[in-house]
């Protein structure tokens, strides 16, 4: 049986964002629930959501930012790691040391097997990665990638034999307020497409949107006079950096909207409007749960196979690169309003299809089953 300690090596930054530290907090939230308690180990950087683990309840250890150590040659992912890989290996074995692990679960794009070997050398705990690249190789006992339409054929030549490899959208990590809005929200949506009149959409680019893609969509839509038939909700995250600039945007439109910083009720949010506006990173995964219909961008170069997969399975419209955001966002404005009843019926249903919102069960219950097996 597993013991009753996991910890969480996971970064949020202003390069990084938020969502690897939300989609860990659902796991904790769900371990929490039988009876497993959950440390965080995070580092000091500027845009870290480490006040905010501790709001639900989880002890951080905190990691100083020694971005300084690691060469200006390394890649954008490595530098995300705020410190040379073999320092992050020996500050994380410290903490680990003085505790009795079962479980360490790493959400880390700087992460691969050398730290992951060099941590658990003795094999004293199981490892799971959380990943959606497919990129590098892990030493690891389980491993998951909700990527959509992510195969774990993608993943055989990257872990060892012994290694369970969950892939897919149906291990989507979400919080359990989808799971259970999701019960009422796809009939209600696409009852209410038959007679609506004013289409609501929500805006939100993820937790910080550092290039502010959110302003070029702002600044589009005010060009537009087709924007003015729809409603908007938009929210962003505390740490979003633009936040003045925005509400002065938004002060000089016509635009009829409501600004929502750091929004706690998403799934209701989601629930109340009829299509979004959105980043293609792990929201997307809770608008497919609701069966919200979207216009995807991309923010961040992880997230463009995602975007083509569920453009071209008819899933979202997107918007592939900020130099189309003016156009395109016009264009599918004005498909919206001629053809709104069919197209958003036909991408609700595809999208809610894709996530059943289960995802952290399914993996959760892998966890305690690999527990009772003999540490490989």
């Amino acid at each position: 049986m597993i013991s009753n300690l996991v910890v969480f090596r996971v970064d949020a930054s202003q390069s990084i964002g938020t969502g690897h530290v939300m989609r860990c907090i659902t796991i904790a939230q769900y371990l929490k629930k039988n009876s497993v308690n959950s440390i965080f180990i995070c580092r000091r950087f500027s845009g870290n959501l480490i006040h905010f683990i501790e709001e639900q309840g989880f002890k951080v250890c905190s990691l100083e930012d020694n971005t300084r150590n690691i060469p200006a040659s390394a890649s954008n992912y490595d530098q995300w790691l705020g410190d040379s890989w073999q320092n992050d290996a020996n500050d994380t074995l410290k903490i680990l040391d003085e505790l009795l692990v079962s479980w360490l679960i790493i959400d880390h794009y700087a992460v691969d097997e050398n730290w992951e070997g060099y941590v658990n050398t003795h094999k004293l705990f199981k490892i799971c990665v959380i990943d959606d690249l497919a990129d590098r190789r892990h030493k690891c006992d389980l491993i998951l990638d909700q990527t959509y339409l992510r195969q774990a054929d993608n993943y055989s030549q990257l872990v060892p034999e012994y290694c369970q490899i969950l892939a897919g959208s149906s291990y989507a990590l979400l919080r359990e307020e989808f799971v259970i809005k999701r019960n009422i929200c796809s009939p209600h949506k696409l009852d209410r497409f038959n007679s609506k009149d004013k289409l609501h959409v929500l805006i939100n680019m993820g937790g910080i949107d550092q290039n502010n893609t959110l302003g070029d969509i702002v600044d589009a839509l005010a060009k537009s006079e087709i924007s003015q038939k729809f409603d908007y909700t938009i929210v962003v995250g505390k740490n979003y950096p633009h936040q003045y600039e925005l509400k002065d945007k938004l002060n000089r439109t016509n635009l009829n909207y409501d600004l929502i910083v750091n929004a706690t009720n998403m799934s209701d949010l989601m629930y109340d409007c009829d299509f979004a506006i959105g980043a293609a990173g792990s929201t997307t995964w809770e608008r497919c749960c609701l069966g919200m219909p979207s216009i995807l961008l991309c923010i961040a170069e992880n997230q463009r196979d995602i975007m083509s997969a569920l453009m071209k399975n008819e899933i979202a419209l997107v918007i592939e690169s900020r130099d189309q955001i003016e156009n395109k966002l016009e264009y599918y404005l004005k498909l919206l309003i001629k053809n709104h009843n069919a197209l958003l019926k036909k991408m609700s249903i595809k999208a809610s299809s894709i996530v059943d919102g289960k995802g952290v069960d399914r993996l959760g219950q892998y966890i305690f089953d690999l527990s009772n097996e003999e540490l490989a």
